[in-house]
């Protein structure tokens, strides 16, 4: 289990955003213990921030949040086909600098976006900036968790509602749907 902490805001970051997004890491350190990372484009107005519990590929060569060829991911879970999925990238030129799902996963989407989605087998929620947009996924069935808070500013996306609801400072009512 690792945490997902990010912003897409639409204006410029300031430092009180980046500190919110260091004290959203900070409050999903439970989630990853092993290491935590964050990366912004204060211009931009994106912050990705990722607490990591190494599963796969244990070496710094898949900390997160990663960044490749203009694009960058914050990911939680487990791509089951990711060997086969690297395989394949390779024969169309792809090379790898891990040996992890993450970078499979990030390289897949920077080649076909949304067809990444018809050939993962796996569990998995991610936000990644493509260098333009931003896009918040998780896997159809649900098993990970993305909570999105929207605000005149943009949005705020975290693992956890209560970090939300701490780091926005604002109450999370019962909701009897859920």
């Amino acid at each position: 289990m690792c945490g997902v902490f990010a912003q897409f805001l639409n204006r410029p970051l300031t430092r009180e955003d980046i500190e919110l997004g260091r004290r959203a890491v900070e409050l999903q350190a439970h989630r990853g213990p092993d290491d935590s990372g964050e990366w912004f484009d204060e211009a931009a107005g994106v912050y990705l921030g990722h607490t990591r519990l190494s599963i796969i590929d244990l070496s710094d060569d898949s900390s997160q949040p990663m960044s490749r060829d203009g694009a960058v991911i914050s990911y939680n879970g487990e791509i089951y086909n990711y060997k086969q999925i690297s395989r394949d990238l390779e024969k169309s030129g792809a090379r790898f600098s891990s040996s992890g799902d993450t970078e499979v996963l990030l390289k897949s989407w920077q080649l076909g976006a949304e067809k990444t989605l018809e050939r993962v087998d796996g569990m998995f929620a991610f936000a990644i900036w493509d260098g333009q947009d931003g896009h918040l996924v998780v896997d159809p069935f649900g098993e990970k968790h993305l909570f999105v808070a929207e605000t005149r500013d943009g949005i705020y996306v975290a693992s956890e509602l209560s970090t939300l609801s701490a780091v926005l400072e604002v109450t999370i009512e019962d909701d009897p749907v859920f």
